[in-house]
């Protein structure tokens, strides 16, 4: 894979030499992506809007094609499948500037995320997956920012994180499943993150922004809780992966941290600061000396 190292040993020349080749790769096809990008910027006044659209879809085209092939090494594909997917949104991008679809970036990113669905089906690939989910996000923000121009309401942004979480599992289950399928050590921590954004979000909305009121606010934390606890018992027992445990736990220090500002400082306020320093260290120390105690289990459980 793309961005997979194959052990955890010490890597040899030749894990060198293809990290090389992987990284001056990588760069190329953003120096690429780039030149595109600069080459309609510089060119614009002087290219019909036919040949702009046209130019665009014959490099679609080439990359496709070139994708069909069969390459030694699956990174390549991967490679091929993400500037495909950026195509996607180059194509939509100049379209929006020669017919003035509109003026919400909401729009470009939204035709993106649905016109790219097909590819990321077909692509199968992490690097390719996480994208769209990325894009569907930044969509999601965007679309309470800019047409509806107010602060997404608290069940929305937990909405938001289930969609994520939804992902997460369907790609969870579907390498349970399916043996010969490697699992990406990189893309469950990527997307466990940007889920636990939406979840601390919308906790922090609910303990600070919602009326004072416990009874409108508990609900949403306990949800978090039991979220957070759910996550864990996942990532423990079922899948394990002491990455994601890790940014469970944080975020449960953060959801410890914004009850302790809210519920529990008062008119001291060195006071209230030295108390939530303790607070914040103690808990990290124990969740640091816990995290290591996991990785040794789950290490002397390997080796039997």
């Amino acid at each position: 894979m793309l961005l997979e190292r194959k052990s955890t040993e010490l890597p040899s020349l030749k894990d060198w030499s293809d990290f090389g080749k992987r990284f001056l790769l990588v760069f190329g096809a953003l120096f690429f992506l780039a030149g595109v990008i600069f080459f309609f910027a510089f060119n614009w006044n002087g290219l019909h809007r036919y040949s702009k659209l046209s130019l665009v879809s014959i490099g679609l085209v080439a990359i496709n094609i070139t994708y069909t092939r069969n390459f030694e090494k699956l990174w390549i594909r991967e490679l091929l499948g993400a500037l495909a997917f950026f195509f996607v949104g180059q194509i939509l991008l100049v379209f929006g500037q020669i017919y003035q679809t509109g003026a919400n970036a909401y729009d470009l990113f939204f035709g993106w995320a649905v016109f790219s669905v097909l590819l990321v089906a077909v692509s199968g690939s992490p690097v390719v997956w996480f994208l769209w989910i990325f894009l569907l996000n930044l969509t999601f923000d965007l679309y309470w920012e800019q047409v509806l121009r107010f602060t997404p309401p608290v069940w929305a942004v937990y909405s938001a994180s289930v969609l994520n979480l939804i992902a997460l599992f369907i790609y969870e289950f579907r390498i349970r499943l399916k043996k010969n399928l490697l699992r990406s050590a990189w893309f469950s921590p990527l997307i466990l993150v940007i889920a636990l954004g939406w979840l601390n979000f919308g906790s922090n909305q609910s303990i600070f922004f919602l009326r004072e009121d416990n009874q409108i606010a508990l609900p949403y934390v306990l949800v978090t809780i039991f979220s957070l606890g759910g996550l864990y018992a996942f990532y423990r027992f079922f899948i394990y992966d002491l990455a994601c445990l890790s940014f469970v736990l944080l975020s449960g220090l953060a959801l410890v941290f914004s009850l302790y500002i809210k519920y529990l400082t008062g008119g001291d306020m060195v006071g209230n600061t030295f108390l939530g320093f303790f607070i914040i260290m103690g808990l990290t120390t124990g969740m640091v000396v816990h995290l290591l105690q996991i990785r040794k289990e789950h290490s002397g459980s390997e080796s039997k």
